[in-house]
């Protein structure tokens, strides 16, 4: 089962900041996700969870840091929660922040969702991105809890001591990491990713608490979440299965919505709403990765012709045609 939700552009942009002061090749990063600084500055871009567990692979595989994800909420700033960082550092207290988050969280990832529960004297807070492939998500499960943790100590500027922390992942190899930055080992393979602390935390009244400036933050966070329900695009969102599925010969509906934990219908119903069907999805991807395939001379074109799941080279050819008006091969030579 593929991660469901999207992250912000903002909360992406410290990713791949973090990453380049690791010493990734920033320009290498972005072009490897087909993505550029400009769309992470844009306010309502975001991308699918999916897409964001393949980033921090990818960060991961060219720094070698296993623990990636934990440095990242090291590195959180207001900034990087847009409006809802500023609501959450001028809150009250952690009380009211925490409520703030659980109401407009989804404008930085609604790929889980913030519970908060109290067992006599402590609080119970849990943000978990379920997956059957708990590895997979062990690097967002990472960065979350790790942005969670840093940003409420610096708002609240008390230094919290948690009293238990978990994680849904086995024990990984960076075990002292975790400690370095929540002050304990946690429990792993638990049910949930979740802080356990004592509740007297809550009422602290918070170092930059201003009324005038939560209240203008949480107004604009209203916006942003309204417009976040309304622009998510279940276009992009199938183009990238579609784009992960199609070397493999799987890029099906049914394979795809049950990609996006979608019936079939339902599927087919949001695309057509946003002007689209699941055979124009699919050209489309054809299209770009046939460009892009094409620039590679290590690949034949019947190579690419297999990856594309065309039936044959004449399928593709033709195809390949009606979109440039060359065939494949004189489009290699030609350009």
């Amino acid at each position: 089962m593929s991660s469901r939700g999207h992250i912000s552009g903002s909360l992406l942009k410290t990713v791949v900041d973090v990453a380049e002061m690791t010493g990734v090749c920033r320009s290498d990063l972005l072009a490897s996700m087909e993505l550029c600084d400009e769309q992470l500055e844009s306010s309502g871009f975001r991308l699918p969870a999916q897409a964001t567990i393949e980033l921090l692979k990818d960060v991961i595989a060219r720094s070698g840091d296993q623990g990636f994800g934990l440095l990242v909420g090291r590195e959180v700033k207001p900034g990087s929660l847009n409006s809802l960082g500023y609501a959450l550092m001028s809150a009250k207290n952690l009380d009211e922040a925490l409520k703030i988050q659980k109401a407009f969280g989804g404008i930085i990832s609604d790929c889980a969702e913030l519970k908060v529960s109290f067992k006599g004297d402590f609080i119970v807070v849990s943000f978990t991105v379920e997956s059957d492939d708990l590895e997979a998500v062990r690097p967002l499960n990472d960065m979350f809890m790790s942005t969670i943790w840093n940003y409420s100590n610096w708002i609240t500027r008390t230094d919290g001591k948690l009293h238990a922390i978990t994680f849904t992942h086995p024990e990984p190899s960076y075990k002292e990491a975790y400690t370095e930055i929540f002050g304990l080992v946690p429990e792993f393979g638990q049910d949930a990713c979740s802080f356990v602390f004592d509740k007297k935390f809550l009422e602290d009244p918070l170092y930059q608490a201003d009324a005038s400036l939560n209240a203008l933050m949480q107004e604009r966070s209203q916006t942003e979440r309204d417009k976040t329900k309304s622009s998510v695009s279940v276009y992009a969102a199938v183009a990238y299965q579609v784009r992960k599925l199609l070397p493999v010969q799987k890029a099906t509906l049914i394979l795809v919505a049950e990609q996006l934990n979608m019936s079939e219908r339902s599927l087919s119903r949001k695309l057509r709403d946003e002007g689209y069907s699941f055979k124009s999805v699919l050209l489309s991807v054809r299209e770009t990765l046939a460009l892009e395939y094409l620039r590679d001379k290590d690949l034949s074109v019947t190579d690419i012709a297999n990856k594309l799941g065309y039936r044959d080279y004449s399928a593709f050819s033709h195809a390949f045609r009606s979109w440039t008006g060359y065939s494949p091969k004189e489009f290699r030579e030609t350009k």
